[in-house]
């Protein structure tokens, strides 16, 4: 950089006409929950669950895209153990939640969503409660998706089917 040019002259366009805007706030119910008619305008999304619990026992909550029986590989870690698996369906981890739990939150990143060519890849982080003594867990992982489609739904559950007694998920587009 020359002592001429400003720090702003050496960011690229797309950095500099970015931000966010909140596409849809819904309240968890029933033992789905799906977010569809998704706009195709943004670059990526970002998706924030807040609070997710449910009535009957600990489960694992799920997320399923475009709901797509197949095409999906989870892999994530909780505290020091790795885990992966093929799935239709994207685990949040392993092990199950505490079902009263409503201190949690996840937050997931879908980069180029629309993108029908190649694999999408996404990555989440969040803050749970885990049955077995209280204790708090940290979660973070990532997808990869094989569509070719672009994600229009996304649909979130529990690994038992359990009804949603609350929570709160944020959409929003990225540009």
């Amino acid at each position: 950089m020359g002592l001429s040019q400003t720090p702003q002259a050496l960011v690229p366009a797309a950095f500099t006409s970015g931000g966010m805007t909140l596409i849809s706030t819904t309240s968890l119910s029933g033992t789905t929950t799906t977010l569809s008619s998704i706009p195709q305008i943004y670059q990526n999304l970002q998706m924030i669950i807040i609070g997710m619990n449910w009535a009957t026992g600990n489960s694992q909550p799920t997320v399923q895209l475009n709901a797509t029986s197949s095409g999906h590989y989870y892999s994530g870690s909780i505290g020091s153990t790795d885990h992966s698996r093929a799935a239709s369906i994207w685990y949040l981890t392993d092990n199950d939640w505490t079902r009263t739990d409503t201190t949690n939150i996840t937050l997931f990143n879908f980069y180029d969503y629309k993108n029908t060519s190649s694999i999408r890849v996404f990555d989440y982080r969040g803050m749970n409660t885990q049955p077995t003594g209280g204790t708090r867990a940290f979660q973070f992982g990532g997808c990869a998706e094989y569509s070719s489609s672009a994600i229009e739904s996304i649909s979130i559950s529990t690994s038992n089917a359990y009804s949603f007694t609350g929570g709160t998920v944020l959409l929003y587009g990225v540009k």
